[in-house]
């Protein structure tokens, strides 16, 4: 099941209908004018009790909250649930770095992808900005440039990564994580497979607190 029919879910579902398995889709939003490429079965607003009863896999685009009462039901029912970035990592091969941050996310992107392109790389910018990150499991690349929210990050568990960072954390989107302790452990998630962790001197929560085999300070 695919969560949320915005431009990441719409891509969940391109993804997944090529793909041997049975898909359906599910939008908070009670009324919703499906788009016209969504050609999977949907269920709008709140999910009836059997509903996960035969899920295995629930897909949840950024915007919605794992702690959802519905998705809450879902976990209880045994469904592993997951973002696209993490269906991503599973399936990926080629190199990937990963940019966070509180700000600047967008711009250091796609600073490192024009460096990256000068360099005569065959690079795309995906994620948080550019291309949906399951559209580029069939593109001929040589890296992979991810800009990576706080709600991106928090459904991962397997996203490797050549180099990644935290460029700076300030006070946001805790009306979705609740207080800080859980919006800086959803960022950490960002160095759980990483090679390289480039680390801001200037503010110690931009360090990873889990073992990265070098660090680049700046």
């Amino acid at each position: 099941v695919v969560a949320g029919l915005g431009l990441t879910g719409q891509a969940c579902v391109r993804f997944l209908t090529a793909q041997p398995v049975k898909v359906s889709a599910w939008d908070t939003r009670e009324n919703l004018n499906i788009p016209e490429s969504v050609n999977v079965p949907v269920i709008l607003g709140e999910p009836p009790a059997a509903f996960w009863s035969d899920v295995d896999l629930l897909i949840l685009s950024p915007g919605i909250n794992p702690q959802l009462a519905a998705v809450q039901h879902a976990s209880q029912a045994g469904v592993e649930i997951i973002g696209d970035v993490e269906l991503f990592a599973r399936l990926n091969d080629v190199p990937a770095f990963g940019i966070t941050g509180s700000n600047g996310k967008t711009t250091v992107t796609l600073l490192l992808t024009h460096i990256l392109k000068e360099n005569g790389k065959a690079v795309i910018e995906a994620g948080n900005v550019g291309t949906p990150v399951l559209d580029t499991l069939s593109m001929s690349l040589d890296a992979i440039v991810l800009e990576l929210s706080s709600f991106q990050l928090e459904t991962t568990s397997s996203l490797k990564l050549q180099a990644g960072a935290i460029l700076n954390i300030s006070d946001d989107h805790l009306d979705r994580h609740g207080d800080m302790q859980r919006y800086l452990d959803a960022k950490q998630r960002i160095f759980l497979h990483c090679d390289t962790a480039i680390v801001w001197r200037g503010q110690a929560e931009t360090r990873p607190t889990t073992p990265v085999r070098d660090i680049v300070l700046y």
